[in-house]
């Protein structure tokens, strides 16, 4: 029989109220103590000084907060361990980040992802659509984080949700507002060092309730706990080898071309350093989600020694709760909290739809040279509505067939009254990624639940959510691309997309990568690279005059003070000195140079291509941050 244990004691409050006032003490150290945070640059990117180490800890967090503590001990105890398996997955998108994104985010100098789309399109239509989509996500998201500390802290202490909401918020937002990047990274790494302690700490004691880690996997394993996902390709599965490697992999790769990582893979040193920002986070992430998962299985082994379900006993009415009846029970005082199922379906379904879009949005800008913006922003509003159509039909449609859970611990020695019916199966979503598993299950349990007509639809794994969205957001975005007029691959300014054959296929054969490509000269983007990595100034300052027969730029020097150099025609040399370097080593004034083709000459104040002809949109110009 599980023992009546009370909330938080003195020292409790204590330890709590010291995890919030870190939070907001790093904020104001980094405000008052540290030099001050003048420019954009250094409040948003920490003046791209941060070390690798705290910034893939960072990610790490971004990607698993209390999303991850309630969703993924809640989904094993209820479904089993196939859902451990999306950590391939997670592997897999990090490297796609590594060969994919970064070559084409960090080369930019935005601080922006948002910022990225009138660049590529120049346009400001698809930059305000896809920050109103990532704004939107944002919201839901967050709403969701903060919900998930309110119900922890109201399961053990007397505080109303609101209150807790609120708190936490409060600390959120006055910690990062006065420090900026730094202090959000910093946060970061603190708070993961307490989710860290906080796992092994219930890990150490369940094991040492239950009688050592043996009794807790065998426990486990006769509990159906420990069992493979399904080998089935049906797509209404909802946790198959397929969906849980190749879905998780599209759905977690749609996390990566988002504000909040980009602004970190931006915030280090080097192109290299934010490779191995990614690789870092990879790791640390994949331990973090493997960590969090077990803690479901030593719950499961924990009630299943006591003999008392709490799900089962109505001690929770929520199996998000489980965490915290662990080392936490109180029979007597804990109320059945509200049914989390449809709030979290609901939310799923809105990050699947806006999540999914953005993303799709994203890779459609970034390797399809035909994208132009109309594609773009109609793409990726006919996916968003597809999904969302699909997701909440998932949710609310009354004939839909749902997957049971596996059996449940026995309720043979709860205290007080004992439920006498078995919990029916259905849909706990837990976040993002949902958290739940399908398996193949003896005994009457079953993993697949077939429907008919439309809700055929609506019974399709959510990990194919956000696929279903990216591929939709492609097509339909190439065939308005296409209709609308498609622009000339000669005119694609290559500095916005990437050769992604180059990078994800390089065994192809040049000639094969060049047919593929359809006419775009990405050979010019390696010569812009080139130039860039050869280049020693800092361009974040420049300031450009025409006066009567040249163009004078002034460029920060990391090592000397500003420097003024004459562009002409072919070559740019400093002010004061007689010797001219070729335009590919220096020209801060055209940010990068032009392709090799081409030249500039100076003519009303505008560059002109060799003809005569004024470059469209100035467009190889406009790259300087000023």
């Amino acid at each position: 029989m599980l023992p009546e244990v009370q909330g938080f004691v003195a020292l409790d409050y204590v330890v709590f109220i010291s995890i919030l006032a870190v939070s907001i003490g790093i904020g104001v150290y980094q405000a008052c103590c540290e030099p001050k945070q003048d420019t954009i640059k250094q409040y948003i990117l920490a003046d791209r000084k941060l070390n690798i180490l705290p910034v893939a800890l960072s990610m790490t967090v971004s990607f698993q907060s209390s999303i991850m503590l309630l969703g993924n001990p809640a989904e094993i105890y209820v479904y089993g361990a196939p859902f451990m398996w999306q950590a391939i997955g997670l592997v897999l998108s990090n490297l796609f980040a590594i060969c994919s994104i970064i070559p084409l985010i960090y080369p930019l100098n935005i601080t922006s992802v948002y910022e990225y789309f009138q660049l590529r399109f120049q346009s400001r239509v698809p930059r305000i659509v896809a920050t109103s989509i990532g704004i939107l996500f944002n919201v839901v998201y967050m709403g969701i984080v903060l919900f998930g500390p309110g119900i922890a802290i109201e399961t053990v202490t007397e505080f109303p949700m609101w209150a807790s909401v609120l708190t936490v918020a409060l600390t959120a937002i006055i910690g990062t507002a006065m420090g900026g990047m730094k202090a959000v990274v910093w946060s970061n790494v603190f708070q993961f060092l307490v989710v860290i302690v906080g796992t092994f700490s219930i890990i150490i004691q369940s094991t040492i309730k239950v009688g050592g880690l043996r009794s807790v996997f065998d426990t486990a394993y006769e509990g159906m706990r420990l069992r493979y996902p399904s080998t089935s390709p049906n797509p209404t599965v909802r946790h198959s080898y397929w969906t849980l490697i190749i879905g998780s992999f599209i759905s977690l790769t749609c996390q990566l071309p988002t504000q909040s990582t980009i602004q970190r893979i931006c915030a280090v040193p080097t192109q290299k350093d934010a490779r191995k920002v990614v690789m870092v986070s990879a790791v640390t992430t994949v331990v973090n989600f493997l960590l969090s998962c077990s803690l479901g299985i030593f719950a499961y082994a924990f009630f299943n020694k006591t003999g008392c379900d709490p799900l089962e006993s109505k001690a929770i009415g929520n199996p998000n709760q489980v965490l915290f009846v662990l080392p936490v029970y109180r029979l007597s005082n804990i109320e059945q909290a509200i049914d989390m199922e449809v709030v979290y379906t609901i939310v799923y379904s809105t990050l699947s739809s806006f999540g999914g879009a953005s993303a799709g949005m994203f890779f459609f800008a970034a390797y399809c040279p035909w994208a132009n913006s109309k594609g773009v922003v109609t793409g990726g509003l006919t996916g968003m509505g597809l999904v969302m159509w699909i997701a909440l039909g998932q949710n609310f449609s009354p004939t839909r067939r749902r997957a049971h859970t596996l059996p449940p611990v026995s309720t043979d020695m709860c205290w007080g009254n004992i439920a006498n019916q078995s919990r029916s199966g259905g849909d706990i979503t837990t976040l993002p990624q949902l958290l739940t598993s399908a398996v193949t299950m003896p005994h009457g349990y079953v993993s697949v639940c077939y429907s008919e007509g439309v809700d055929l639809l609506y019974s399709i794994s959510y990990f194919w959510l956000i696929p279903l969205c990216i591929f939709t957001t492609v097509f339909v975005g190439s065939v308005v691309s296409v209709l609308t007029g498609r622009p000339d691959p000669a005119d694609v300014d290559v500095r916005y997309i990437l050769p992604f054959f180059d990078y994800c296929c390089p065994c192809l054969p040049q000639r094969v990568r060049k047919m593929l490509y359809g006419g775009v000269r990405f050979e010019e983007r390696k010569a812009w690279l080139k130039s860039r990595d050869q280049k020693h100034l800092s361009y974040d300052e420049i300031t450009i005059k025409p006066t009567e027969e040249k163009l004078v730029g002034q460029a920060t020097s990391h090592s000397t003070e500003p420097k003024l150099f004459y562009i002409s025609a072919n070559s740019t040399r400093e002010l004061g000195e007689h010797n001219t370097s070729s335009q590919a080593e220096v020209n801060p004034v055209i940010d990068n140079t032009l392709p090799h083709s081409r030249t500039e000459q100076l003519h009303d104040n505008k560059y002109t291509d060799s003809t005569g002809e004024q470059l469209r949109d100035n467009k190889y110009i406009n790259s300087t941050h000023f």
